[in-house]
Parts: structure tokens; C-alpha cells; sequence
């Protein structure tokens, strides 16, 4: 993999199929250019060159996305952040591709593709996903401080809504509100970062990360069997005394585009982070967790060392809402909210089969 001169990225058509704005020379690239180094539908990919060789990932491998060296290229993105492009005349992936750092990351084969393993494009307590937090977000608000008990983070949107945070000092100090969700964007972004829990009498931990962006292309046909996950960070707890849990971050984003698309069993997922938990007087609140599968929510974390009032917000999945952080009841911190999902889309317009959260937009 190697950095190579810039290329160009065009958004052919916005959601709600309204025209993106294209300036002249990305609009004649688009029309004009050499169709053979422009791959993508919806959003199209046009690169300085084309791959000679493969691109086969067969163990466990990590890409850090800010690093150029990583990205066979670097391409800018009209209205959107710059992507790290992966290609190859094919693309095997049997193994775990983990992805961190700040372009979303893009993989073409320019024939076909196979995703038998994982591409885990996720965020966690402590590892932003590719892309993750992008800074069109529209912000989550952070709970009140107060020394008698403070309120928890509004969670993060994207997809969908995040959770209000939870009220700290027996519900009378308010915790922060979501941000509206900003629905399918017409480019490739990540997720939203959650918001902070109040002040007590020291900051709480960083709220949750929203979950890194994936853009998957196959000229030819894209087969899955296997799990691609764009999930938010849980949000970080309450500390001593009495702080309010951080909220956790939204899903990703996870994009298709193939000539044919065979999906015989796919797993893919873009849930939200669960809110932190609320600190009481003796103990911090408990970190929220991240989403382990499309079904399957990710927990607050506990208030006051687990079992305190305050708790977190679930995040959200499939179809099921995120919810606020818990209410204080005993004059402690409140627990921030979870995450919102985040958004999986099929640029080419076919369905998918397998088991999919949110369900595709």
C-alpha cells in the first residue's frame, strides 16, 4: 500500500435523489473521465490510477487511516472529509481488517470481492473507528454541572436519535438533551460523538466515540458471508463526587456499491454507544458498553460503582429507540444517554439478505 496522488470523489446524487453540488471540474471528471478508474454508484470513486495486484487480508490486520502509507490512495471528498482508499483487482478478506484514524476508509476491487471474515470499522473506550466523529455532527448537549449531583450527556444522533441524559440531585438538576437526527447523508462520513456528563466536584470521563464510516465497491461481484461492524463507543462515567455520566456515541456508516450483490448471511451493524453511569458519594459511575451484534443493545454503564442510582442510557439498534440516562434518586450524578444508530446503505440498490441494524436506508 502506498500514498499516491490525489483523486477525486463525486456525489452523484444526494439523498431523496436531489443533485449534490459539484463544481466544474469534479461535474466534467465525473461525465468525461476514463471510466475504467471511476468505480462506485451514487457516490463515485475516481482514482489516479488502477491496482495491478490483489488486495488480500488473511490475518488479523490494523489500518490507521491517518497514516498516508496505509492507503493505496488519498482521495478528496467534495462537501465531506478526505478518504483513504484500499485497492485491488480483487478483494479477499478472510480475516479481521480493524480500522482507526481520521479518513473514512474506502475498499474497491475493480473485479470482485469476498468478505468471509470481519471488517470491524467500530469504535471503543479508547479507539476512534475511521472517520469517526465528523465535524458536520450536529452536537449532543452536556448535562448541568452541579456539586450536589450533576445531569448526564444527551446521547449522540445520527441515524436516529440518542437519549436524553438522566437528571442528577434527585431530578432536579437537568441533564442534556440529543441532537436531532440528521439523517442518510449524501456523502461518506462517520458517527457522532456523544456528549460529556456534568461537572460534580471533577470532569467526567470523554463520552463515547461515534462509530468509523465504510465504503466497500466491487466492480464485479461483492459476495458476504461475513461481519461488518460500524457501532459507537460507550460513554464514559461519572467521577467522584457526583458527576453525571458522559452519553454514548452513534453508529457509523457502512456503504455498498456492486455490480452484483450476493449476500448469503451477512452480519452488519451500526448501533449506538451506551450511556456512562452517574458517580454518587462513594464510588464513579461505570463506563456504558458498546453493541457485541445487530440484536443486541449496548448497556449503560452503572451508576455509583455499578449499582447506584443514575445508570445509563441503552443504545439504540435495528428499530428500537435509544434511551435516556436514569434519573438520580438519592442526590447523586445522573447517567448519560445512549447512542443513536447509524446508517447502512446500498449505493447500487439491491437488498440485502442477511441480518442487517439499522435496516438499509
Amino acid at each position: 500500500m502506498r500514498f499516491r496522488e490525489v483523486g477525486v470523489i463525486v456525489a452523484l446524487a444526494a439523498c431523496g435523489g436531489t443533485s449534490a453540488t459539484l463544481d466544474a471540474s469534479q461535474h466534467d471528471d465525473a461525465v468525461h473521465g476514463d471510466a475504467t478508474k471511476c468505480f462506485g454508484a451514487g457516490v463515485v470513486v475516481c482514482l489516479p490510477g488502477v491496482p495491478a495486484a490483489p488486495l488480500m487480508v488473511t490475518s488479523a490486520t490494523l489500518v490507521d487511516t491517518s497514516i498516508d502509507s496505509k492507503c493505496t490512495y488519498i482521495v478528496t471528498q467534495t462537501l465531506g472529509p478526505d478518504l483513504c482508499v484500499l485497492a485491488g483487482t480483487r478483494v479477499e478478506i478472510s480475516a479481521t481488517l480493524t480500522a482507526t484514524g481520521s479518513r473514512p476508509l474506502v475498499i474497491v476491487a475493480t473485479g470482485d470481492a469476498t468478505i468471509s471474515g470481519t471488517i470491524d470499522v467500530s469504535s471503543r473506550r479508547g479507539r476512534s473507528g475511521p472517520g469517526a466523529n465528523d465535524p458536520s455532527c450536529q452536537a449532543s448537549t452536556a448535562g448541568q454541572n452541579a456539586a450536589s449531583g450533576a445531569g448526564g450527556g444527551g446521547g449522540a444522533s445520527f441515524g436516529t436519535r440518542g437519549g436524553a441524559g438522566g437528571k442528577g440531585t434527585v431530578g432536579s438538576v437537568a441533564g442534556g438533551t440529543a441532537a436531532a437526527a440528521s439523517g442518510v447523508p449524501s456523502v461518506i462520513r462517520g458517527g457522532c460523538p456523544g456528549a460529556l456528563g456534568g461537572t460534580g466536584t471533577a470532569a467526567a470521563d470523554t463520552p463515547g466515540a461515534g462509530g468509523g464510516a465504510l465504503y466497500l465497491i466491487a466492480a464485479g461481484s461483492l459476495g458476504i458471508t461475513g461481519t461488518i461492524n460500524a457501532s459507537g463507543a460507550g460513554g464514559g462515567a461519572g467521577r467522584l463526587s457526583k458527576g453525571g455520566g458522559s452519553s454514548g456515541g452513534s453508529g457509523g456508516m457502512i456503504a455498498l456499491s456492486a455490480a452484483d450483490l450476493v449476500d448469503t448471511g451477512s452480519i452488519i451493524f451500526s448501533n449506538g454507544g451506551g450511556g456512562g453511569g452517574g458517580a454518587d458519594n462513594g464510588a464513579n459511575g461505570n463506563a456504558g458498553s458498546e453493541s457485541a451484534g445487530p440484536g443486541m443493545a449496548a448497556t449503560g454503564g452503572g451508576g455509583g460503582g455499578g449499582g447506584g442510582p443514575g445508570a445509563g442510557g441503552k443504545g439504540a439498534f435495528g428499530t428500537t429507540a435509544a434511551t435516556a440516562g436514569v434519573d438520580d434518586t438519592t442526590g447523586a450524578g445522573g447517567g448519560g444517554g445512549g447512542g443513536g444508530v447509524g446508517v447502512i446503505r446500498v449505493l447500487s440498490s439491491q437488498q440485502l439478505k442477511g441480518t442487517v441494524s439499522p435496516p438499509q436506508s
